[in-house]
């Protein structure tokens, strides 16, 4: 009825310890008792336990001159120029410093040397932002300039389209002597008001001048090139160059 095994009536410790003596097959269990695999992982028998060996820590011997040379950043950062970083140095020694005052001339040298070199590489460095901010200035520039004038084109092309099919249109409200109109682009927000002189002019036959009438007051610039956003205008400049 009742079934008895080698745990019945043990504490806990004797469960631990019976548990030591008959590990899994396929684990290793408190590597202090010396217990290895029974299954090992690779081809390569593993007799005794291996442990990672963790290499010495390389000791990295700071000296004062170390000290010496981080410090410039600071004093760069603060803005001191060669002289000044100079006569800085200078003052240290002359005060005694702790870290100054056994400096050499060499090593004098050796800092004046340093700092100089790092006051060029902050130099070259903002020149070169600034002459790549100067030349992408130059390309906006550029790329304006000929954006202008492709869309002044294609505007001055549908001010003329627009003005042919005035003179065709039958219709009593706009204005069919276009003569006189001016196609500049520019003069376009004064042009388009003398255009209508009133009267019936949203009927059937005005189809052909309302589409072209959208284009050139549309608030999207794409709509002069059929686009669909000014993302598209871009490529569309690039390819008339």
């Amino acid at each position: 009825m009742y079934q008895n095994h080698t745990q019945v009536g043990r504490t806990r410790v004797n469960k631990i310890r019976e548990g030591k003596k008959n590990p899994p097959g396929s684990k290793e269990l408190y590597k202090r008792d010396g217990l290895t695999h029974v299954r090992p992982r690779s081809s390569i028998s593993n007799d005794i336990p291996q442990y990672k060996v963790v290499g010495q820590i390389k000791k990295k011997n700071v000296t004062g001159m170390d000290k010496l040379y981080s410090l410039q950043k600071d004093l760069l950062m603060d803005g001191l120029s060669l002289e000044e970083y100079k006569d800085y140095v200078q003052d240290k020694i002359n005060n005694g410093k702790y870290y100054y005052k056994n400096l050499s001339v060499k090593d004098v040298a050796s800092l004046n040397k340093r700092y100089r070199r790092l006051i060029q590489e902050e130099n070259n460095t903002y020149n070169s932002i600034g002459e790549k901010k100067e030349f992408n200035r130059r390309q906006r520039n550029l790329y304006r300039q000929k954006r202008k004038v492709v869309m002044d084109e294609k505007k001055r092309e549908l001010i003329d389209e627009l003005y042919g099919c005035l003179k065709k249109g039958r219709s009593l409200g706009h204005l069919k002597n276009t003569d006189l109109l001016s196609n500049n682009p520019d003069n376009w927000p004064q042009t388009k008001k003398t255009i209508f002189v009133g009267g019936r002019y949203l009927e059937s036959h005005d189809k052909e001048w309302c589409d072209v009438y959208k284009k050139i007051n549309s608030p999207v610039s794409a709509h002069l090139f059929d686009l669909h956003s000014n993302t598209e205008i871009p490529k569309y400049v690039f390819k008339q160059s």
